[in-house]
Order: C-alpha cells, then structure tokens, then sequence
C-alpha cells in the first residue's frame, strides 16, 4: 500500500472519529469539525517535520556521499591495476576520473547529491561485480563462446557506463546554470517593474 494512501486514510479516519467525539463531547457538530481541523493540521505538522531534518543533516550527507564515492574510485582504480586490457583500463580511468568531478561538484552544490548517492550505489556495485568476472576470465585464460561474449559485452556495457557518468555530471553542472538563469529572469522581471 503506498504510504501517501495510507496516511490519507488514517488522516481521514481521525478526522471522522475527532468529529464524532467533540459532537458527542460538545453536543455541538461545529464542535467536532474544529476539533478534526486541529488534528488534521497536527498530523500535517507531524508529517512535514521530517523536511525540517533535511536541512540540517545535508552537511553530513554529503560528506557521507563523497566518502562512498570515493570508496568507488578506489574499488575501481584496483581494477585499472588487475586488468591486462588497455581499452577496458582506459574506460575505467575515464569513468574514475569523471566520478572524482561528480564528487568534487556535489560538495560545492550539495541539492544534487541525493541523485547521486542513488546512482553511485546502483553503477559501483555493479561495476565492481561484472569487472571482477572479467578479470576472473581473463586471468584463467578462458576462452570459451559464453566468455568471449560476456567479455565483449563488458567491453559495450562500460562505454554506456561511461557516458551515463559523463552525462550524470553535465546534468549537475547544467542544473548550476539553469538556477543561474532562472535567477536572472527573476532580476529581468523586477528591473522592468521598476522602470
């Protein structure tokens, strides 16, 4: 069941029940109304103060985000150093390399890191996992059809990598420019009020 739902029924039924009593209580169903409105505005204050926390741990957050991240880079430049091939370890190198620019951008604008937690924890893993299986394969010589597959498609799965590392960073770096012109279009507009 989806939490929102949930929450609207539960509101719903505490609004329904809070009327119910102040009519019994008040002998008044005006009563019974203000007395759901206070509760519902509670449960809405109850539920919004979680945003409030945001804020505060935002600093950690992306401290916390930024030492993952680098965790990644270290996992992956191990790679660079267990794999003979020199395509596969310049992609890696690339991919490392970008994934230091997302870090080092996050920490000056830290709205973005949230996306990028999510998609450094679905990309690393899953990085690490295939480039060991390569690795394995290609330090036991094995050169049999379903290998030879799986490491070309290593070879085709890591460029798409890294081009969706490439194009996660300029969605970052895209989003400081797209709030810069908004922010001019707002200064535009208060200029032409005050002519």
């Amino acid at each position: 069941m989806n939490k929102y739902y949930f929450k609207g029924v539960l509101a719903g039924l505490l609004a329904g029940a809070s009327v119910l009593a102040g009519g019994l209580w008040l002998n008044s169903w005006l009563g019974g109304v203000l007395i759901a409105v206070s509760v519902l505005l509670g449960l809405g204050v109850i539920g919004n103060s979680h945003k409030t926390k945001v804020v505060f741990m935002v600093g950690e957050d992306v401290k916390r985000i930024s030492r993952s991240g680098r965790m990644g880079i270290r996992q992956l430049n191990e790679h660079v150093c267990k794999t003979q091939n020199e395509i596969l370890k310049t992609r890696i190198k690339s991919i490392s390399a970008t994934c230091d620019r997302i870090i080092t951008e996050i920490n000056k604008k830290p709205n973005s890191a949230f996306k990028t937690e999510s998609f450094l924890e679905y990309y690393i893993p899953t990085l690490d996992k295939m480039l060991s299986k390569y690795e394995e394969l290609e330090r036991n010589n094995v050169r049999t059809e379903e290998a030879l597959d799986y490491m070309n498609e290593t070879h085709n799965l890591l460029e798409d990598v890294e081009k969706a590392f490439k194009s996660h960073l300029q969605r970052i770096i895209d989003s400081d420019h797209l709030e810069a012109a908004k922010e001019l279009r707002v200064l535009e507009k208060v200029l032409r009020q005050e002519e």
